[in-house]
């Protein structure tokens, strides 16, 4: 089993910018795989997870998880996890980074100059992106570009 599965069962029992997944990948030695092969057990046994949270751990399977894992990479997608070598390290530093990052194209080195993301932002277009962040912060295209 692909470990991100791990990551995608979890991020989808807990919600998208949950800090559980990030709290048990530090806490559980064996992280993220191990914490699902410790079954209800274990995860009663970790405070902080509620009932519902815990419901919801089983409402999602990691074959689900594998399922979409494999159809994310058939349409040409990134899929990074904090186990990834990719993730980039800077958000590792961040309130709640994101447990799993799905993307196209190529990614920018996060680690050594400052980076945007747009989220929730299917079809916009280049221009688009480039006025809104422009008005935002003050800067102009040419600053932005630079």
């Amino acid at each position: 089993m692909d470990n991100r599965a791990y990551w995608i069962w979890m991020q989808q029992a807990f919600g998208a910018g949950s800090p559980l997944p990030w709290r048990i990948h530090r806490s559980v030695p064996g992280g993220v795989e191990a914490f699902y092969q410790g079954g209800p057990r274990l995860w009663n046994s970790l405070g902080g997870i509620r009932e519902q949270e815990a419901a919801a751990l089983f409402s999602f399977s990691l074959e689900e998880a594998q399922a979409q894992l494999e159809h994310a990479l058939k349409v040409g997608w990134e899929v990074l996890t904090p186990a990834c070598g990719e993730y980039p390290q800077a958000l590792t530093h961040i309130y709640d980074p994101p447990a799993v990052l799905y993307g196209k194209g190529e990614l920018p080195d996060m680690d050594s100059r400052p980076a945007l993301a747009v989220v929730g932002a299917r079809k916009a277009t280049p221009e688009n992106i480039i006025r809104i962040v422009c008005e935002r912060y003050g800067i102009t295209p040419k600053d932005f570009l630079s």
